[in-house]
């Protein structure tokens, strides 16, 4: 995350009062420093002198604002129809008292589809957080996310938008003898039971 966004590991720390030896979870909301805004380039048509063709300039505009080409409008859904982000046997459920147990985990063989409980937006894809293995989080509306960890291969990437159902990643291993999905649901960042949730 430091190397992403260009921002020292003692600065993230310091503006998100983290303490060594700085573990994050799934969810959890960081605080960067504010990003300047991007340019955006413009034509801009000026009038020519009389015979002369229509001369034209490039000028720079600062907009403030990001620009993203080829991302989809979404609406955060107020309600949320949930599925089984995978097919699978039930190997851990979830538990408030258990630190590795913040979801439930769904075993397969490797390359199994994972699949997008729920439509939302793709908010992480990537192997930054320790002991998650490649992992995506997808936010779908503003008070939930869900997790999938332990990905062996990773079909989407961070601002995607995804409908429910839609293939995500193939399944991996979380070590050499399991084969699993941890599929974790987080309502305003705290971790929930998916049990309560999904169609099971």
């Amino acid at each position: 995350m430091s190397k992403r966004y260009g921002v020292s590991v003692k600065e993230l720390a310091r503006l998100n009062q983290l303490k060594k030896p700085y573990i994050i979870q799934p969810g959890q909301t960081i605080y960067l420093k504010p990003l300047k805004p991007p340019t955006q380039t413009v034509r801009v048509v000026t009038p020519p002198p009389a015979g002369n063709r229509t001369a034209r300039k490039q000028v720079t505009k600062n907009t403030g604002k990001p620009q993203r080409a080829g991302t989809k409008k979404f609406s955060w859904p107020k309600t949320i129809k949930w599925r089984r982000p995978a097919k699978g046997k039930l190997v851990k459920k979830f538990s408030r008292q258990r630190n590795d147990a913040k979801g439930i985990d769904i075993a397969g063989k490797p390359g199994d589809s994972i699949i997008a409980s729920a439509a939302g937006k793709v908010v992480y894809s990537g192997d930054g957080l320790i002991s998650y293995g490649k992992l995506i989080i997808i936010k779908h509306n503003r008070t939930y996310l869900s997790a999938y960890a332990y990905n062996r291969k990773l079909l989407v990437k961070e601002g995607d938008i995804v409908s429910a159902g839609q293939k995500i990643a193939e399944m991996g291993r979380k070590d050499k003898s399991s084969t699993r999905l941890h599929f974790e649901i987080r309502k305003n960042g705290k971790p929930v039971d998916p049990l309560k949730y999904l169609p099971w």
